[in-house]
């Protein structure tokens, strides 16, 4: 069964790179500090951010391994989705369908009990959940109807959303902060122990210097400021 998994997720990949071609819109209201980008989301799609690609995976799963019951959680994934970039979320599996009760699932020592399996298409991880060095900090209680499809992002000041990774591991982020010049910052996650990240503007060619190499992800960011009515026009 995990060979067939593997195989299932192989299909899977972490990555807004779809809004290149997405003809996305930004709109920014200074005043109210609010950034929103249009088309930012897709439903039902093998490639974008974590939740995206984990309720894709979810419906595939109970389509060609009915036999799997299987539960969007929230948590962190060692050294990559740490708490600094945010929520992460990825798949509980088990022939057990206690998975699929929320409140058993919640109870002290249920899951080491039970030791589901971990399926994290964003980093194409299987593994047993005690095992794995994941930590759940959530369970979403109902499942996908906790994520209802919007297309269209809305970021207020301060917050951040992801936009891929690096080849070795290094989380993007995207974030508004109003007071710059542009609005719109990428953050970088560091290779130190930390994780700590570096800001920076959308152009700038420090950024290209961090990401040299990482032609998609600078391809993304290029299409992000050239529809950013704040950034500076060549």
């Amino acid at each position: 069964m995990i060979n067939k998994i593997r195989s299932i997720i192989r299909e899977y990949h972490y990555g807004k790179f779809y809004l290149i071609d997405n003809n996305i819109k930004i709109t920014i209201d200074r005043r109210k500090k609010f950034i929103q980008i249009t088309n930012f989301f897709r439903n039902g799609e093998k490639e974008g951010d974590c939740i995206e690609i984990s309720k894709t995976l979810q419906k595939q799963l109970k389509l060609k391994l009915p036999q799997l019951s299987t539960r969007i959680v929230e948590g962190n994934a060692p050294h990559v989705f740490v708490p600094l970039t945010g929520p992460h979320y990825f798949l509980l599996a088990s022939k057990s369908r206690i998975i699929e009760n929320a409140e058993e699932i919640k109870k002290e020592g249920a899951l080491e009990k039970l030791n589901p399996l971990l399926i994290d298409p964003s980093l194409q991880f299987i593994g047993e959940l005690n095992f794995s060095g994941y930590i759940v900090s959530d369970i979403v209680a109902n499942g996908l109807d906790e994520f209802p499809f919007e297309p269209d992002l809305k970021l207020e000041n301060g917050f951040y959303t992801p936009l891929g990774l690096t080849s070795d591991l290094r989380v993007v982020l995207l974030t508004a902060d109003f007071k710059t010049p542009e609005v719109l910052i990428v953050w970088v996650q560091g290779q130190d122990e930390n994780r700590d990240f570096t800001e920076l503007p959308l152009g700038s060619l420090n950024l290209k210097k961090i990401l040299h190499g990482e032609t998609k992800l600078l391809r993304l960011i290029d299409c992000i400021h050239s529809k950013n009515p704040m950034a500076k026009k060549k």
